[in-house]
């Protein structure tokens, strides 16, 4: 699955490449629009899949007679950004609706289908339009930075510790800063207007078929009507620095990768690192690899571009301590609800499983280790509406 998708990821993007550029009428190349939509393309990708393949494994296995069908207008599904889409990434309704789209493209003639009409209209959760901007002493200090700094790098949204940013900084006689003028939400009214726009490649499959006509249903509008208003804002911003280096503003911060794009497009280096610890040699198609200058991970690997960055310039330095009186706390791994990437680790209610070796082990520890043992799943654990008695019995 993985070889196959990772093919189809770099033939769709090279289509939307002109795509996008018809579109806007402009002649950006493969990297600045890979920058832009690729974590976008990325995600929305692998969802699709894993629900296709979900619904034809159960149409082939189960007996299933008849499904309910809830009907929303085709606007209503339209992410304002990919912030907007990865965070509803968990939401019931959302994925009823694609799990819905790909029941109708099949029409299986054994399945009955009751349509249901639904009075209210689908909304992303976490719209920007619900976003209210908060007065803090460090925007302010920001502010005042961003008049009297011209520094060469910019280190946005690193996971780095404070500490640890501020020496780095200063070793590169700069003054650090949190950039909070590349951290903008994007507020665009829902007029669509994406008729004259297609995206075309040669169609292998169904999956490609479908995965065709539901793109234009599913890109943000910051990649299509709000691209130019995202631009003129981008080119406002008074930073010219010779190097980009972010661990999170690369994936679902389009404002951000549209004002990167531009600059590495004149010239500027643009540095990804890792936001956590991979085991996987092989990760996002290797799509990070391929748009950053450098790419910074925590495992190895030997690529031109990669290179390997110890973790603890994330963390403080913490003193030995000793274990006398004191418990040690183990916190399982998590997974969201509905998978959204092919990854080694558990994904979505297989967590469950991970659960119950945690509780395996420690129910083979001797009785005076269970004393100092303490075992809880991850806080941010996305399956909090499963009543499976494991992870009740967990928390």
């Amino acid at each position: 699955d993985y070889d196959y998708l990772e093919d189809l990821y770099y033939r769709i993007l090279n289509s939307l490449v002109e795509s996008l550029n018809n579109y806007h009428s402009v002649k950006k190349n493969q990297r600045y629009w890979h920058i832009i939509i690729g974590p976008f393309l990325l995600n929305v990708l692998q969802i699709l899949w894993d629900k296709w393949e979900s619904v034809n494994y159960a149409l082939d296995n189960e007996k299933i007679n008849e499904t309910r069908i809830i009907k929303v207008k085709d606007q209503d599904l339209v992410p304002l950004d990919f912030k907007e889409f990865f965070l509803e990434k968990n939401n019931h309704f959302l994925n009823h609706i694609i799990y819905s789209e790909i029941i109708n493209f099949l029409q299986p003639k054994s399945l009955k289908i009751i349509n249901i009409k639904y009075k209210k209209s689908f909304a992303y959760n976490n719209s920007n339009f619900n976003y209210k901007k908060k007065f803090s002493i460090k925007k302010m200090i920001d502010f005042i930075l961003k008049i009297i700094c011209k520094n060469k790098i910019v280190f946005y949204k690193n996971n780095i510790v404070k500490e640890n940013l501020i020496k780095l900084n200063i070793k590169l006689y700069q003054i650090p800063r949190l950039y909070y003028e590349l951290d903008q939400n994007i507020k665009i009214e829902k007029n669509l207007q994406r008729n004259n726009f297609e995206i075309k490649f040669v169609e292998k499959n169904d999956f490609e078929k479908f995965l065709r006509k539901k793109l234009i249903k599913l890109i943000p509008i910051s990649y299509l009507e709000g691209y130019e208003y995202i631009l003129k804002k981008t080119n406002k911003i008074k930073l010219n620095p010779k190097i980009i280096c972010t661990a999170m503003g690369h994936t679902v911060d389009d404002f951000f990768k549209v004002w990167s794009a531009e600059k590495v497009e004149k010239g500027t280096k643009y540095i990804v690192t890792d936001h956590g610890g991979y085991i996987d040699d092989k990760q996002n198609f290797s799509s990070w690899s391929n748009f950053s200058d450098t790419y910074l991970r925590w495992n190895y690997k030997d690529e031109k571009n990669i290179l390997q960055i110890s973790p603890g310039i994330l963390f403080k330095k913490y003193k030995p301590i000793s274990l006398k009186n004191k418990k040690l706390l183990l916190i399982a791994g998590t997974a969201n609800l509905y998978p959204n990437k092919i990854q080694s680790a558990p994904i979505s209610q297989e967590i469950l499983e991970d659960v119950k070796n945690w509780k395996k082990l420690y129910e083979n520890l001797q009785i005076d280790m269970k004393k100092v043992f303490k075992i809880r799943t991850h806080p941010s654990l996305s399956l909090i509406h499963i009543s499976d008695p494991t992870r009740q019995e967990a928390i």
